[in-house]
């Protein structure tokens, strides 16, 4: 139901952001599998994928990947609290770190700094778009843009990742 300058909009969303950038980080880098789903690959495609990706935000701002149970955020959580009866801490861990190793071993802050790349990426992005006259809005790891305009935001996202020396990201719109 958002517009811009009058028209539809639509999310062109970074999939899995901080594993694409965690992926290219100089210490911690490795290759992303070749597949569609990130959180969803190898051992990770039997287990809840709504736990696989807050597993995966949790480990990357460094929660000890040996702690014996959910953290208490997980409990709380209504979006996840569901869905942790009868699933084990230690398997989404040991899971994780058998398709992505660097999680086990994070710098510290690494969590903190993949964000501040994550948000220079956005603004670079944005800026670039809006110097073509294209308004757009920004949502976490995504942008919001005329549907008109997805192929643009598109390369846009491309051009921002290969400047900064990284591989492109996979984009999704919906």
């Amino acid at each position: 139901m958002t517009k811009i300058n009058s028209e539809p909009t639509v999310e062109v969303d970074i999939h899995a952001s901080s594993l694409t950038i965690l992926s290219n980080d100089y210490h911690h880098g490795f290759n992303l599998p070749d597949t569609a789903d990130l959180y969803q690959y190898g051992p990770l495609k039997h287990l809840n994928r709504q736990l696989v990706k807050k597993v995966t935000q949790t480990l990357v701002n460094v929660v000890s990947i040996n702690i014996k149970h959910w953290p208490p955020s997980f409990k709380e959580d209504p979006k996840t609290a569901g869905f942790l009866e009868g699933q084990k801490w230690s398997e989404y861990v040991s899971a994780l770190i058998s398709v992505y190793p660097s999680l086990g071993s994070l710098r510290e802050n690494m969590g903190m700094e993949l964000m501040w790349r994550e948000s220079n990426i956005i603004i670079r992005t944005m800026n670039a778009l809006l110097d073509e006259g294209i308004g757009c809005l920004s949502l976490h790891d995504c942008l919001i843009v005329p549907v008109k305009n997805v192929k643009d935001a598109k390369e846009v996202f491309y051009s921002t990742y290969e400047s900064k020396g990284m591989v492109r990201p996979k984009l999704s719109v919906g």
